[in-house]
């Protein structure tokens, strides 16, 4: 393979000088030769993970209220025969500060097809809209959202939310209500 192949080959990862330099018929010293290897190195290193751009997590796409969401037309007739919807409130979390993420409503599908795997005994589905959790701002949003996609539907509303009454750390002992007199 002639220099000059190589170097086409190489454009992409060399830089201007680096080019007009190995092109250059003036480097015969092994010296040069070697510093310009370790430039074309440093060069075509990718960079670090940690100087990559930010992904976000999660994308919130705003729709206007006038924009017409049609029936879903790629999801496959047989998946969504037979099957009910269920319009619910997400569960409370279970630890002290658990009201952040209940203030939407979601819509979640039933599952079909689910078995226990032999193996190791995890349940398995081959059901693709088991997974699927479609968040609304409010009740109203996600029965029009039912009603429009023609889904049956069943609205849980489950218990009210019901603040606990706020105790400090000294009444956890308290002895009043287990006291027992000696006199």
């Amino acid at each position: 393979m002639s220099s000059n192949k190589i170097i086409i080959l190489l454009q992409p990862f060399l830089s201007h000088n680096l080019r007009k330099r190995l092109c250059s018929k003036n480097c015969s010293d092994k010296n040069e030769t070697a510093k310009i290897d370790k430039q074309v190195k440093k060069e075509s290193v990718p960079k670090a993970i940690d100087e990559a751009p930010e992904i976000p997590k999660s994308i919130t796409i705003p729709i206007s209220g006038d924009t017409d969401m049609s029936l879903l037309k790629e999801i496959p007739k047989d998946i969504l025969r037979d099957r009910t919807a269920k319009i619910s409130k997400p569960s409370r979390n279970v630890m002290q500060s658990g009201t952040n993420n209940l203030h939407h409503w979601q819509l979640t599908f039933d599952t079909k097809e689910r078995w226990e795997n032999p193996n190791i005994g995890w349940c398995s589905s081959g059901d693709p809209m088991s997974n699927v959790k479609l968040q609304f701002t409010s009740k109203q949003e996600a029965i029009a959202y039912c009603e429009k996609n023609k889904f049956r539907w069943i609205l849980s509303e489950g218990i009210t939310d019901k603040r606990p009454r706020r105790r400090s750390y000294r009444d956890n002992f308290v002895n009043k209500r287990c006291r027992v007199s000696t006199k």
